[in-house]
């Protein structure tokens, strides 16, 4: 009777011929020695009864043993051991020895039976994909247990990666960290720059703003926009930077502007206007108090005021200027060495306003034309004063103008018109001063020129010539010096048909220098004011030598 085996190996259950027992045979399935059996060995005893379970599906049909084979049909194929990599775990060999257990288990129900073949399967499966060096640690080991195949483990440690795959998973984590976290950075660097630039936009808009406000405030509320500086501003002699000295700085006016002073008069629209496309238009602003003014030729520092506009929101308008440009240069000219002005003029601007007409004329140097009032000496040189009086109109308003040495007066008379170059130097009420002036020409004399010998036989009748000479002034020539005593000189005439009389001419004590080079005998030209007859003489005062 066939003796029946387990191989030690793969645990399939063989039946031995009764030639063979007793002796080792070879596994025909895993190949592996099975000991020598005693003939007659009991079969494996059967397990106990359990529940009846639905019957498994028959095995497959193993193939048929050879002939000259020591066995015989194989009672029970020997499933295959797995081959996995590491450690086998408890539950893995738990039930591995349940496998491996002689005694027959009933059948399990079909649903687990299943579940264990796909578990076997994937043991196979997870076995194949395991790496060499797992394989060789679990034959050195000799744990010939079937184990399920290894997981990967998660925390590193150097087991072997999971499904053969190979290791660096970590790295490309850390690298993706490190691309999201420089992205963050940049991305927070980015919008910090953003938002800190557009704060900055903003703050710079609302300083403009705020300076721009600043600006339409002050023009607003300027109170040296009134009356009193308006009527400082002289036509045809303040300039532009002596406007804003007192009024602050202008803006060039628009059409806008001219439109909100003169809402309802139209020629004041189209005049001023006209010097606004011109770009010489100037407004100043007191809340709605308006003050306009145009400059000729230009709005720049130096250009002069041509006409002005003031117009207050309670209070007289006032107007004053030529709006014609052609006929303002013509009435007021602008100041050179060549322009000619008249000591009235020049004296009635001292009087409105000595800072104005010190930004007109001082410094400057122009032509002044004006009557002989005077000739004295100061500090060594020529004084001639002017008469600045207005036409028909007495007046202390003179101009001093002191003459270049050399130079001298003496070829005019008191009353005459001449014209004098020199440098203004400022001046007060009644009182103007200029430098380093020269006679350029002189009008007709108004005084009467009459010989010495003439003069004499005249006051032959006292009355009759007193009529024609006496508190006039007079030139007179051709007078013989016939002695200089004390400041007065006696003079008598050429002719020898004069009469005894003696001219006597009286000097202004600044003017006896004259004297230095006067000889007795020498023929002189007396210029100043006739007294008639004075203890037998003919006096003349207030008098000078003319060449």
């Amino acid at each position: 009777m066939p003796v029946r085996l387990v191989c030690p190996s793969c645990s399939a259950t063989l039946s031995v011929k009764d030639e063979y027992a007793g002796r080792a045979v070879k596994c025909p399935k895993c190949g592996g020695v099975i000991p020598a059996s005693q003939p007659g060995a009991a079969p494996p005893p059967a397990a106990p009864s359990k529940p009846a379970m639905a019957p498994l599906p028959p095995p497959e049909p193993e193939p048929a043993p050879a002939a000259d084979s020591p066995f015989g049909a194989l009672d029970e194929p020997a499933k295959p051991k797995p081959k996995i990599t590491g450690r086998p775990t408890s539950k893995t060999a738990a039930k591995a020895d349940a496998e491996n257990d002689e005694d027959v288990k009933p059948a399990r129900r079909k649903g687990r039976d299943d579940d264990d073949r796909d578990r076997d399967r994937d043991d196979e499966k997870g076995a194949k994909k395991g790496s060499r060096d797992s394989k060789g640690a679990d034959e050195e080991e000799g744990d010939d247990r079937p184990t399920r195949g290894k997981k990967k483990r998660d925390d590193g440690d150097g087991e072997g990666p999971r499904n053969g795959k190979k290791k660096g998973g970590g790295g490309v984590v850390i690298v993706a960290i490190l691309c999201g976290t420089l992205l963050l950075c940049c991305g927070g660097v980015g919008y910090g720059g953003w938002w800190a630039y557009n704060k900055f936009v903003k703050l710079k808009n609302d300083v403009v703003e705020g300076v721009e406000k600043a600006k339409e405030d002050l023009e607003k509320w300027n109170p040296s926009v009134s009356q009193f500086n308006y009527e400082q501003l002289k036509v045809g002699t303040t300039t532009r930077a002596q406007a804003e000295t007192s009024l602050g700085k202008g803006r060039l006016a628009t059409s806008e502007d001219v439109q909100k002073i003169f809402p309802n008069d139209v020629a004041k629209t189209q005049q001023w206007t006209e010097k606004v496309v011109d770009g010489r238009a100037v407004l100043w602003r007191n809340g709605d108090d308006f003050l306009l003014v145009a400059f000729n030729p230009n709005a720049e520092g130096t250009s002069r005021v041509q006409m002005k506009e003031w117009r207050p929101k309670i209070g007289a308008s006032a107007s004053l200027g030529e709006p014609n440009n052609a006929k303002f240069e013509t009435a007021y000219p602008v100041l050179s060495a060549t322009t000619e002005v008249p000591a009235e003029e020049v004296a009635k601007d001292y009087r409105a306003s000595s800072i104005t007409a010190d930004q007109r004329y001082k410094d400057k140097t122009f032509i002044i034309n004006g009557k002989v009032k005077d000739i004295m000496m100061d500090s060594g040189k020529v004084k001639v004063t002017l008469d600045a009086s207005p036409a028909n109109k007495a007046s202390l308003d003179v101009m001093h103008c002191t003459l270049r040495v050399g130079q001298t007066p003496f070829a005019y008379s008191r009353g005459q018109r001449i014209k004098v170059s020199g440098k203004c130097t400022g001046g007060g009420f009644g009182d103007v001063n200029f430098s380093d002036c020269s006679v350029l020409s002189g009008e007709k004399d108004p005084t009467s020129s009459i010989t010495a010998s003439f003069l004499v036989n005249s006051y032959a009748n006292p009355a009759s010539a007193d009529t024609l000479y006496k508190d006039k002034n007079v030139t007179v020539t051709d007078a013989v010096v016939e002695s200089v005593e004390n400041g007065v000189v006696i003079a008598t005439s050429t002719s020898k048909k004069a009469t005894g009389k003696k001219i006597r001419v009286e000097f202004d004590s600044a003017l006896k220098n004259q004297f230095a080079n006067l000889r007795v005998g020498a023929t002189v030209k007396i210029k100043g004011k006739c007294k008639g007859l004075d203890e037998g003489d003919i006096l003349i005062t207030d008098a000078w030598f003319a060449p």
